[in-house]
């Protein structure tokens, strides 16, 4: 359980590990120093000297706490190392406690004698379920009683003289978790298909134990591997942990999390392919039907008929050649045709060679190359793929396998020269990790490895940057910073040390980072420099540091940077209740930099000075600037509204109506626009001015069935026959490729999202909504046809959603609008804080609701559950309303979480809420509220009447 604190806890154990380097200790000395300690402290408990016992249990755990940090700063992080420390460890933990056990047993104490038996086994039976899970490939760190729990309650028993009850608390929690990783390990394990890496690795190191009979049954799903994988089987090395979670939206600070973006490496987890079905209706052709029965029987483990239709001559021609041909070649493997199976895969590499399938298809005919010992041309094969395909997903495992071949007929040189090719290309991945276990064994084999360059250091913690490990990052650029004499490589190697910092969201260390790297930069570089750390300062809590830091890049810096500098050190100055100090730096910043956007950012903040005080003159004056036409693009729409707003303050309606109506002309459908209705109806003769809406969003005509509009689309068509196979996840996959190509052409965007609807694939829709067809529907154009604001407001789960918000007293719409912009409508949607599901709850807010309610929680997986899931967040947000007694109020309090709403609330400047809103410190929680408001009033448009 504190193991979640290990890496915020690095910022104190890395400087002490760094003074014991300095000492010469090594991690080793350590480790083996913790168990000689714990061998005294068992004497102790022997002797009942139990104080004693307790204060060499505190030096044990303190060499065993620091052993880690000394590996890291110094560089000697080995797979040996972890081995022997985790050896050592439980050799530790029995000694201590059969020191107990003779304790008691002396006394005579019978019932404490079996009590720390009890805990004795615990303990042992928690370090084995972790270390078979992995042996499994399933990281098991859950429980309540790790090796530091364990410790701490056998330290504060003998400290206190409560033994008994301390050995009471560790053997029944020790094994309570030893039972929680068990029933853990078997949800994960569940689904899975584990150690198919073992298996290929195994066929390319020993090729002639595999000539034969397949190690492993190919699994009966239809259709070649997503994506998502590395290939058609994957080393099992376990991958490497992502960014530590910030908070999430139940009560912290987070940018909201969408869903991955089309097309990219990164996607929802993968369905397995439902069973082919044909819809209802559909016009088909009979050799259509014919490979629809196919695919089903397949799905059965009838192979036959699948490698029957899909040899024929029809289907290899067909639109989805590559998918028959790779199909065609699994069943093949399953039916020991080895050669064939090659054969056809190696036909998708030859022919189709720019489908998504032909770097898997290499890997797949490598693999089968080398199941008939043909090791020549699985070399060959691979090269090809890594020389073919540069950027496949697919390239870290074809690297790991070429260097085990080499390794395995013996060119340790070439394998070790291919092992580190990958720890450079993928530093991030398991399978640098497995190449990292490989060298290790080479050089333990007497091969003599030079070290990796200065330049390939700073390659590697940049990739490890790329690959989302901040962590690991992070320490190699300290070390980098400690080795290297070059100040360009010193420079370089803070500038990455600061990054990782900022990702792990320590915003003093990378402040403090960078202030190290600024006497190292260029001189044109420095004031950047300067501007980035006084921004991270400020996130820190600091305010004197980055006020004097703005002020120096305001007067030394580039116009861009002297511009953003004097804005924040304005914002920093009302944030602090320096009002008039604020104002004039607002006021230099508008005159200096009249065309910058931070002085378009002043003069709205100018305007809000002037507003607060009730000068509503002043504000109108500001405002004004930010409103004409061809003025700021950011802010204009908000300008032109409260400018009307203290036009009506002032007494001036008609200016007033005259504000709101040219919003109403140019974008009525924006959060500008619906509060500009509620204010002044539009004008009869209204129309987009063309200053607001581009020329080619005007001019788009989209059909009312979005199909239409990609008729005779050879691209569109391959999907189409996808799905009309029951191939719904490939179809997915191929429109996820189609969405970057389409992207000058609305109409084809348009139905390529009606589809990953009609697939509820909701979140992969809004997000090409909302980055290419956002400004359209802005517009609020009458031309547009009504499908095409179902695909940007979706309403799935409506039965569900509709029950769970009237139970709770609230508007279904209300609800809605909430799931849209939390999760997209993606009901396996995690952020990275860790809330979930379609209402993005985080496990401590929900898991009480769910316990009153008699609900299982069963460690989160409840929140997956879209029904639960919309019960427990609608009542939530219910109360949140109940308590701000204000809609707008509770949905701010929804994303920043309560305690800051209250808090802002009560130090606010205004009672009116919507000015509230603008002044939200937070610009993510503040622009959320506005996104939710505006689709709480679409929801309400396009459903309000059904």
């Amino acid at each position: 359980m504190l193991g979640r604190f290990r890496e915020p806890a690095r910022a104190y154990t890395d400087p002490v590990g760094r003074a014991l380097v300095r000492l010469h200790l090594r991690p080793n000395h350590l480790t083996v120093l913790g168990f000689g300690v714990s061998v005294l402290a068992a004497s102790a408990f022997v002797a009942g000297q139990l104080k004693s016992a307790g204060l060499l249990l505190i030096v044990a755990g303190l060499c065993d706490f620091f052993d880690g940090a000394v590996a890291r700063v110094s560089g000697q992080v080995t797979t040996f190392g972890a081995f022997l420390d985790s050896v050592i460890d439980r050799y530790s933990d029995l000694v201590v406690m059969l020191g107990i056990v003779v304790l008691f047993a002396r006394t005579p104490h019978a019932r404490g004698a079996v009590v720390a038996m009890a805990g004795l086994m615990g303990s042992m039976m928690v370090s084995y379920t972790k270390a078979r899970a992995e042996s499994v490939g399933v990281t098991c760190t859950v429980g309540l009683m790790e090796r530091p729990e364990r410790l701490i309650c056998l330290i504060a028993g003998a400290l206190l003289n409560l033994l008994e009850p301390a050995l009471w608390v560790l053997a029944v929690l020790s094994n309570l978790t030893a039972l929680q990783r068990i029933a853990f390990t078997r949800r994960a394990t569940r689904d899975a298909a584990l150690l198919r890496g073992l298996v290929l690795a195994a066929l390319l190191l020993l090729p002639s134990l595999t000539a034969g009979q397949p190690l492993v049954e190919e699994p009966p799903v239809a259709g070649p591997p997503s994506t998502e994988s590395s290939g058609p089987e994957t080393p099992a090395v376990p991958p490497r942990a992502v960014e530590p979670p910030v908070a999430g939206p139940q009560g912290a600070e987070r940018p909201a999390t969408e869903p991955p973006v089309p097309g990219s490496p990164v996607a929802e987890p993968k369905e397995a392919a439902p069973a082919p079905a044909t819809p209802a209706g559909a016009d088909t052709s009979e050799p259509e039907r014919a490979w629809a029965e196919a695919l089903a029987a397949y799905q059965r483990g009838e192979v036959a008929p699948l490698i029957r239709e899909f040899a024929s001559e029809a289907a290899r021609e067909s639109p989805i050649g590559d998918y028959v041909l790779y199909m065609l070649a699994e069943a093949l493997t399953r039916q020991e045709d080895l050669a064939g199976a090659r054969q056809a895969a190696l036909g998708i590499a030859d022919r189709w060679r720019e489908s998504r399938l032909a770097p898997q298809a290499l890997l797949l005919a490598a693999t089968l190359a080398a199941r008939l010992a043909d090791d020549a041309q699985a070399e060959a094969l691979l090269a090809r793929l890594v020389d073919a395909y540069p950027d496949a997903t697919e390239v870290p495992e074809a690297l790991y396998l070429l260097a085990m071949s080499a390794e395995s007929r013996g060119a340790r040189d070439l394998a070790a020269k291919t092992y580190r090719q990958l720890q450079l290309l993928d530093p991030a991945s398991g399978y640098a990790e497995g190449a990292a276990d490989r060298l290790a064994a080479l050089e333990v084999a007497g091969l003599r490895l030079p070290p990796f360059t200065l330049a390939e250091r700073l390659e590697r913690v940049e990739g490890l940057l790329r690959g989302g490990a901040p962590g690991p990052a992070a320490d190699e650029a300290d070390r980098l910073v400690t080795d290297a004499r070059d100040d360009a490589v010193v420079y370089r190697a803070l500038r990455l040390a600061g990054d990782a910092a900022r990702r792990l969201g320590r915003w003093e260390a990378a402040a403090r980072t960078l202030e190290r790297a600024v006497p190292r930069a260029p001189a044109a570089a420095r004031p950047a420099l300067q501007l980035e750390r006084a921004k991270l300062l400020v996130r820190s809590g600091q305010r004197r540091e980055p006020l004097a830091l703005f002020a120096e890049v305001a007067a030394t810096g580039s116009d861009a940077d002297a511009a953003e500098a004097l804005y924040q050190r304005g914002r920093l100055l009302e944030d602090m209740d320096r009002t008039p100090e604020a104002a004039d730096v607002y006021r230099l910043a508008a005159a200096r930099f009249p065309g910058r956007e931070a002085a378009a950012s002043s003069l709205w903040r100018l305007g809000w000075l002037g507003w607060l005080k009730g000068d509503m003159r002043s504000a109108v004056e500001r405002w004004a600037r930010l409103s004409k036409p061809g003025g700021n693009r950011v802010y204009r729409l908000a300008a032109l509204y409260w400018t009307g707003r203290a036009r009506e303050r002032l007494g001036d309606r008609t200016e007033a109506v005259l504000r709101y109506r040219e919003i109403l002309a140019g974008a009525p459908r924006t959060y500008y626009g619906v509060l500009a209705s509620g204010r002044a109806p539009a004008a009869p003769s209204s129309a987009p001015e063309a200053e607001d809406v581009p020329a080619s969003d005007a001019s788009v005509a989209l059909p009312a069935e979005p199909r239409e509009a990609v008729a005779g689309d050879p691209a569109f068509a391959r999907v189409e026959l996808l799905r009309r196979l029951g191939l719904v996840q490939y179809a997915v996959e191929e429109l996820e490729a189609l969405t970057p190509r389409a992207a000058a052409d609305p109409a084809r965007l348009y139905a390529v999202s009606s589809v990953f609807v009609q697939e509820a694939r909701y979140h992969l829709a809004l997000r090409i909504f909302r980055r290419f067809l956002a400004p359209l529907a802005a517009t609020g154009d009458p031309a547009l046809p009504r499908a095409f604001w179902e695909i940007f407001y979706p309403f799935a789960w409506r039965a569900e959603m509709t029950d769970a918000a009237t139970a709770a007293g609230l508007d279904p719409h209300l609800v809605a609008a909430i799931v849209r912009e939390e999760s997209s409508y993606y009901p396996r949607a995690v952020s990275r804080a860790g809330a979930r599901g379609l209402m993005q709850l985080m496990a401590g807010t929900a898991a009480p609701m769910a316990q009153v309610r008699g609900l299982p929680f069963r460690q989160g997986e409840l929140l997956d559950d879209p029904a639960h899931n919309l019960q427990i967040g609608a009542r939530f947000l219910a109360g949140l309303v109940r308590e701000f007694g204000d809609t707008r109020l509770a949905i701010a309090a929804y994303n920043a979480g309560p305690k800051r709403v209250r808090q802002w609330w009560s130090a606010r400047k205004t009672d009116d809420v919507e000015a509230f809103i603008e002044q939200i410190p937070y610009d993510e929680t503040r622009l959320y509220v506005k996104r939710v408001l505006f689709s709480w009033d679409e929801y309400r448009r396009l459903y309000g009447g059904l």
